[in-house]
């Protein structure tokens, strides 16, 4: 046999309308969660000396409220939450107060302060990246893989060609410009034969933007030994090439599987003298910004992620993981890499870092556990 007792500030109460309201359990998923939440569905009521002590506190002091539950084996905590005066309704006449509860948890002590500011340079671990500027706008498939749509073979001294798309030898490879639309018509980019832009996808209608695809000028003529391939029987991960010279930055292309056995190909970024390479001095890690911003609204919250911090991705099962030690720089560090001072404030929330990257851009949910 059970019995529940009320307490508020830590002072027991009983309400008069005990079997009006419930614990009831919920599942969350706003704001880039996937919590269960429990919830007190329904007001607690008082009359009289519950009615006096919430009058006296201030409009904004928290005022604490718990159920106990007492049995053989003991007694235990079934709900923690909280109110304040704004929280309750008066009845002057009898002297009644009505509130509605708040659970007092971690998951609410986040959603309540998830839109304040805090700046990310205040993250003291400083981390730095070099950007392969020319490689960003390039992508990569192994020939096999690239059939449906439009990729070039542009590596003419290894078995590829530049006349057409689609030669099933080697590498492919394909350079992306995203244009505006004007007047509701795609804008196709300069480009110099046979590196004419080709348009890839129309989008005016509903983004205004345009997406044309050429064969990179840069790769028109590299050196076979600019890239490499490794293998291992499947299931595996292949490793990288091995490193034989100092100055060799050897880049994952595109992984395949073959019957038995994957493929990975493997470029050299530093073969390329044309790669514009742009440093970054000031950045951050993700998860120390994560960490940060959680810290400063609840110290006892701090990021578990093997999805971020694994070497190993768990959901793609590469090595290394591409989700791992991602940074975050501030605005004006990557406008002016070369600035004399670098940025020393760059506000953020942590709904922007939550709902904008980590759930709308990595397709990943947080939780509070």
């Amino acid at each position: 046999m059970s019995s529940f007792k009320y307490y508020i500030d830590n002072k027991e109460y009983t309400p008069t309308n005990t079997g009006d309201f419930t614990l009831d359990y919920q599942l969350e998923q706003e704001a880039g969660s996937y919590q269960y939440v429990k919830t007190l569905s329904g007001s607690v009521k008082y009359i009289g000396a519950v009615y006096d002590y919430v009058l006296k506190k201030g409009d904004c002091a928290k005022i604490l409220f718990s159920i106990i539950e007492t049995c053989n084996q003991g007694e235990f905590i079934v709900y923690e939450g909280y109110f304040t005066n704004r929280n309750c309704s008066f009845n002057p006449d009898k002297k009644q107060v009505e509130i509605n509860m708040k659970q007092d948890s971690f998951y609410n002590c986040l959603l309540d302060n998830y839109d304040k500011n805090f700046n990310i340079l205040e993250a003291s671990n400083i981390v730095s990246s070099t950007w392969k500027n020319t490689l960003q706008n390039y992508e990569f498939r192994a020939a096999a893989n690239s059939q449906q749509v439009p990729f070039y073979s542009c590596f003419l001294g290894c078995g590829g060609s530049t006349a057409s798309p689609f030669v099933p030898v080697g590498i492919a490879v394909r350079e992306k410009k995203t244009i505006y639309c004007q007047g509701g018509e795609p804008q196709t980019p300069a480009g110099t034969a046979p590196n004419d832009y080709k348009l890839f996808a129309d989008n005016c209608d509903t983004t205004n933007l345009a997406q044309f695809y050429r064969c990179p000028p840069i790769y028109i003529d590299i050196p076979c030994a600019s890239f490499d391939t490794t293998n291992c029987v499947t299931p595996c991960v292949p490793p990288p090439p091995p490193v034989t010279a100092a100055n060799e930055d050897w880049f994952l292309l595109d992984t395949i599987v073959l019957g038995l056995t994957t493929f990975s190909y493997w470029l050299d970024r530093n073969a390329f003298e044309n790669f514009d390479n742009v440093n970054f001095d000031n950045g951050r890690l993700l998860v120390d910004v994560i960490n940060l911003g959680l810290n400063k609204i609840c110290p006892e919250l701090d990021i578990q992620s093997q999805f971020l911090l694994n070497t190993t991705n768990p959901v793609t099962l590469n090595t290394p993981s591409s989700t791992q030690g991602i940074q975050v720089h501030a605005i004006s560090d990557v406008k002016d890499p070369d600035a004399t001072e670098p940025a020393t404030l760059e506000e953020i929330t942590l709904k922007e870092i939550l709902e904008s990257y980590i759930n709308a851009k990595l397709n990943c949910f947080w939780r509070v556990d």
